[in-house]
């Protein structure tokens, strides 16, 4: 390899790690700023002022690129992904964060592999191999000590449960996506679910707009960046990663959000750092690193 190819070719891997050190941090800081805007807004005004910005933006790039309209079938698909695991998503994220730590939402909603496997078996028979099944266990097993340091623990209706609900959503959405993978490119696969998503919440248009217009304007800053970076942006940095690394290697940075959106929320929020939080964050991501290790020695196999 010539110099100039070696030089090519590490300017490619330090584009790659830029776009994954961008699209971790900005995800990460999805839970602290949702955090902060709830000071104004309420979460379902918040969800749908960000959804809508983050849709126009996507669906301006759509109207850009001019994609063929997906077929009826494969639009009803988009549609029932874009309800679970955008709009029902966001808006019980962020109702759980009224009460819950930006450290403990991100913890719970990292453990979506392990409900996404448990849909599987469920609906497609993926049974669950040994390592996996102790891997969920684990999981679980941090949930429930995570939870008992939260307002409300395990009550109906607590933090806790909200996003835990969510997390669930979001793992039905990826089982349903899985059918849409090969049907759309990936960046308009995105764009279409976050125009549609931000279609179901549009009734709702009129009072976030009014809420908008009477909170201050750090508030409503705050509520653009968040539909920007790590909704827009941070989307098409992560399929610019997909497409330069494999998916499991991709899979396994995403374990650095929990920390990241912990010390976020201890530096900006000033939250602390309970034995509750440390001790379950770490046996739910020790749980779903286990149940990540068996999908990337399914692949190899």
């Amino acid at each position: 390899m010539s110099a100039s190819d070696r030089y090519t070719a590490a300017g490619g891997h330090a584009g790659v790690a830029l776009m994954a050190g961008f699209t971790v941090l900005s995800w990460a800081s999805i839970f602290p700023l949702t955090r902060w805007c709830l000071q104004w807004f309420s979460p379902l005004e918040l969800v749908t002022l960000r959804l809508i910005a983050t849709g126009v933006v996507l669906a301006g790039a759509l109207l850009v690129t001019r994609p063929p309209l997906p077929a009826p079938r494969a639009f009803a698909g988009l549609a029932v992904c874009a309800f679970f695991g955008v709009a029902v998503y966001n808006l019980l994220l962020s109702w759980g964060l009224v009460t819950l730590s930006a450290g403990a939402a991100s913890f719970l909603t990292n453990t979506i592999p392990i409900f996404t496997a448990l849909l599987a078996w469920a609906l497609n028979g993926e049974r669950p191999t040994r390592l996996s099944g102790a891997g969920m266990l684990v999981a679980f097993a941090g949930i429930f000590i995570l939870a008992s340091g939260q307002p409300g623990g395990f009550s109906f209706g607590s933090g806790t449960t909200l996003v835990l609900a969510a997390t669930v959503c979001s793992a039905v959405y990826i089982v349903l996506q899985r059918r849409l993978v090969h049907a759309f490119p990936p960046m308009q696969t995105a764009g279409w679910l976050m125009v549609l998503g931000a279609m179901f919440l549009l009734p709702f248009s009129g009072g976030a707009v009014a809420a908008a217009l009477a909170a201050p304007l750090p508030a409503v800053v705050l509520v653009i960046l968040l539909a920007l970076v790590p909704g827009a942006l941070g989307q098409i940095a992560w399929l610019m990663v997909l497409k330069s690394i494999p998916a499991g290697r991709a899979a396994s940075l995403l374990f650095l959000i929990p920390p990241l959106a912990t010390m976020l929320g201890v530096l900006f929020l000033g939250e602390t750092l309970s034995i509750e939080l440390l001790a379950g964050g770490t046996l739910a991501i020790a749980g779903v690193a286990m149940v990540h290790a068996t999908g990337m020695l399914r692949r190899r196999g």
